[in-house]
């Protein structure tokens, strides 16, 4: 399902209530119980526009800037930062190379980065949610879209894309290009039993 709006705050808010009324009781695979949605896509025409972060998101701006720094600090749990420059056995550089591909054609659609680490991931206790990042020029803008294997829609989907779009926004820069919609698709999208009643009582 996609919810489309000019900004990410917008999606994000009409998904919540969706999965508070409609979301399908699951159990996690650690155990907890989640109230989910799946294959959801929210899409932000603008993603940089503001309100960049909804009111009714609970956690302060400092939360979301340790959860952003997180995603690029090599000793953290959440880091995709060596997934992005040095991957895989031979040290890919995917960033690098996604920015080179894109200066020689900006036609085409192979410029995507893998963040599973099938050696690292299948017996990790904490593996990545994002999995994978493609980008694509589409009248002279750069659009993103990332794929999450799981999504705590409650407490991380903000945040996860306010980092994600900063690696857009510098994309974009190094290519001399505006910055595209923004999509960020998440297979298993969902919030944790403890934090529902919270969530309804903002939302319902």
């Amino acid at each position: 399902m996609e919810f489309s709006y000019e900004t990410f705050s917008e999606a994000w808010t009409n998904s919540l209530r969706l999965i508070l009324s409609s979301g399908e009781w699951v159990q996690s695979e650690r155990g907890q119980k989640t109230i989910e949605l799946r294959n959801v896509s929210l899409i932000a025409l603008k993603p940089f526009s503001e309100p960049r972060i909804p009111d009714k998101y609970q956690f302060d701006n400092d939360y979301i800037e340790v959860y952003c720094n997180s995603f690029f600090e090599n000793n953290s749990v959440n880091s995709i930062s060596h997934r992005l420059i040095k991957y895989g056995v031979k040290y890919v550089n995917q960033l690098e190379s996604v920015i080179g591909k894109l200066k020689t054609n900006q036609n085409t659609r192979r410029a995507v980065i893998s963040l599973w680490e099938p050696s690292e991931d299948i017996s990790s206790q904490h593996p990545p949610c994002p999995i994978v990042i493609q980008f694509i020029i589409r009248f002279d803008k750069l659009e993103m879209s990332v794929i999450l294997r799981s999504s705590d829609a409650w407490m991380a989907a903000i945040p996860d894309y306010i980092a994600l779009t900063r690696i857009q926004k510098n994309v974009a820069k190094e290519l001399g290009v505006n910055i595209g919609k923004y999509t960020q698709y998440s297979i298993s999208y969902h919030i944790y039993e403890f934090d529902v009643m919270l969530a309804r009582d903002s939302f319902l």
